[in-house]
């Protein structure tokens, strides 16, 4: 199995200090699981730049610049469809692959585990804080039918923060949907349709839809027929917030299970920086202590992993990339130690 991280930075941004520390232990995890597989960085050339001061790049068996540096940003709203990045390294790829988020790291992820499906996913979403896809903006080519419509409304959302695609015929199917909607999209929702945007919905609300439940429908469309029933012989997709079959059989948003035994079992199998990330910039903004020393906890504690998984690993130059990154961390102010 080819293990894949993906980055572009967006012009005038710069590399997230936690995101660089957990995107090290990411790739240490899976070299500890997967001894044998092939783990690949795909950068544009600029970011590949930003990555070399630090010798993040030394940590992957390949660095791919080629896909990335032809990404057609001038034809996306990168504002809207920041992720199409990614989804660009996917539409390349031609043989199987898991794909994760430089900000996740796996616990237990294993070649045979992605094996046993044709799309593995990290976890299923309520489609509550999505916008519904006839609702946003689309180039005048692109039509949604019926048969998209309900397929949308018969499935629910799969995060993508971790993506396993056995099936190279079907993730091409996806990705040139995905593409033929967003290239030359001008973003934003039909006028028309404005009111029907929920006060819920999320504000990155286009790209997770395009993105996480386009998907879900898509394999809906493949395992369903015209009257919603399931073909004989068809596939299904699977959780790997599942794959591993814990006691409380984990579902994102199963509601009767207590909520500190639901994250129990999520913390077995991942971490996720998701929006801790900014802790630091919301601290810093808000004047709030609580939330630096949060940011600082975290921090220390994902040093602390690294050091574990590189003495593991038992390579010097690990640890010097660790302390370049280290160095490059902020610090928390004094008043709030």
């Amino acid at each position: 199995m080819k293990y894949i991280h993906s980055y572009r930075l967006r012009e005038g941004n710069t590399l997230n200090d936690l995101e660089l520390l957990t995107q090290i232990l990411s790739v240490l995890k899976i070299k500890v699981s997967n001894k044998t597989s092939k783990i690949v960085l795909y950068v544009d050339t600029p970011t590949l730049e930003e990555y070399k001061k630090f010798g993040i790049e030394k940590l992957y068996d390949e660095v791919n610049t080629e896909v990335l540096d032809s990404f057609p940003a001038v034809e996306i709203n990168m504002d809207e469809y920041w992720s199409s990045p990614k989804l660009w390294v996917m539409k390349h790829q031609e043989e199987p692959f898991c794909m994760l988020d430089v900000d996740l790291v796996l616990h237990n992820i294993t070649d045979e585990v992605l094996e046993r499906a044709k799309v593995s996913f990290l976890h299923t979403e309520t489609p509550t804080h999505y916008a519904f896809p006839t609702t946003l903006n689309k180039p005048k080519a692109f039509k949604w039918t019926d048969w998209d419509v309900t397929s949308f409304v018969n499935s629910t959302p799969f995060n993508c923060a971790a993506i396993s695609f056995t099936d190279i015929e079907f993730l091409k199917k996806y990705t040139d949907k995905y593409f033929r909607f967003v290239l030359n999209n001008p973003g934003g929702y039909v006028k028309e349709l404005e009111n029907f945007k929920s006060d819920f919905t999320h504000k990155f609300g286009a790209q997770i839809t395009m993105e996480q439940w386009l998907l879900s429908s898509m394999i809906w469309q493949e395992t369903h027929d015209e009257k919603g029933q399931i073909l004989a012989g068809s596939w299904l997709p699977q959780s790997l917030t599942q794959a591993h079959m814990y006691p409380l059989n984990f579902k994102h948003q199963q509601h009767n299970v207590p909520g500190n035994l639901l994250m129990e079992e999520f913390n077995k199998q991942i971490f996720h920086l998701w929006g801790a990330k900014d802790f630091y910039d919301r601290a810093e903004k808000e004047n709030e202590t609580e939330l630096f020393k949060t940011w600082d906890d975290l921090k220390e504690g994902i040093i602390s992993a690294n050091n574990e998984f590189i003495q593991l690993h038992g390579k010097d130059e690990y640890y010097d990339i660790l302390e370049k990154v280290v160095e490059y961390c902020r610090e928390v102010p004094k008043d709030t130690n």
